[in-house]
């Protein structure tokens, strides 16, 4: 008796608090549909558990319901602490494979400027920095490593070798009975020595170090470009040699490895070849058709000596 005397009170209370939450309105007629009637106001009200049965009350909830600034905030956090601790083994290998392009821009520029840094101080025993040179390093490291490098690495070579991804993707058992891959593999690093580094990685390091550090003529596309291919030309045997000794036992396990790997570990090894190119060719390079230091000093003594015969002829013929 105590529960049917209450039904309608709590059935109202109900209504009523689904229409002033902020979860929406909805309308008290949609929940009236079979019950026993209100003794005061004579409308036919379902029982308790019709209510809370019904799907209109669980579609309202789910569909209204906006979580507080607070719980966004809270669940955001989580997600972040979860994700963190699921990487935390990959650490900076995770960061390369998402972000490959901007790795290999970040790691050019700093890797190229630093070795020549490396090498001023603590190899040529400099007591000061000379960061016009450093400027052509980095300049170099950003634009041509970071950038270009990218496009012949990735895009170029994914076309000229169909295969490298998959291939290099592979465990190593099946690489080695993966003739076509091999092949590829030989043509990457053959391709890379003998045409991209021959003719366009030295071109463009001396027209980036004659643009900076070259002085005594007026600069133009022209001068500058005739002017460092005068200096490649004269050191050519030498520097492809030399290049060529580290990079081809090097390109062999570089395009071997996972293609998220490719690049971090060309910088590896272009570490150590940056500081020897630093060593080598940091400093200005004088052009062979200019003449050396010396020479003007030995034509210059020259001239004096002349002079100076001329004098002692002129006053014993006097």
């Amino acid at each position: 008796m105590l529960l049917r005397s209450l039904r309608p009170t709590l059935l109202a209370a109900a209504v009523q608090g689904a229409k002033a939450s902020r979860f929406g309105a909805f309308r008290s007629r949609s929940l009236f549909t079979r019950a026993s009637p209100n003794m005061r106001t004579g409308i036919k009200q379902p029982s308790l558990r019709t209510v809370f049965s019904m799907p209109s009350v669980g579609k309202v909830l789910s569909r209204e319901f906006v979580p507080s600034p607070f719980m966004i905030r809270a669940k955001g956090f989580s997600e972040s602490v979860s994700a963190a601790a699921q990487n935390t083994g990959g650490g900076f290998f995770s960061f390369w494979k998402k972000h490959p392009f901007a790795t290999n821009i970040i790691i050019a520029t700093i890797k190229t400027s630093l070795c020549d840094v490396l090498v001023q101080k603590y190899v040529e025993g400099k007591a000061e920095v000379d960061w016009k040179r450093v400027s052509v390093f980095t300049a170099f490291g950003c634009l041509y490593l970071g950038f270009f490098q990218w496009a012949i690495y990735v895009t170029l070579f994914g076309r000229l070798f169909p295969g490298m991804a998959k291939f290099a993707n592979m465990p190593l058992k099946d690489k080695l009975k993966d003739r076509r891959g091999m092949l590829n593999l030989v043509g990457q690093t053959a391709f890379d020595n003998f045409i991209h580094y021959t003719f366009i990685y030295f071109p463009v390091f001396y027209v980036f170090k004659e643009a900076i550090q070259g002085t005594g003529y007026e600069k133009t596309l022209g001068t500058v470009v005739g002017k460092s291919m005068d200096k490649y030309q004269n050191n050519f045997l030498e520097d492809n040699m030399k290049i060529w000794g580290l990079w081809i036992p090097g390109d062999m396990i570089i395009y071997a490895v996972p293609m998220w790997l490719r690049l971090p570990l060309n910088h590896a090894l272009s570490f150590i070849w940056t500081c020897y190119l630093s060593f080598l060719r940091g400093e200005k390079v004088t052009d062979p058709k200019e003449p050396t230091a010396v020479a003007v000093a030995v034509e210059a003594s020259e001239t004096a000596l002349e002079a100076a015969v001329a004098t002692i002829e002129v006053q014993e013929q006097r």
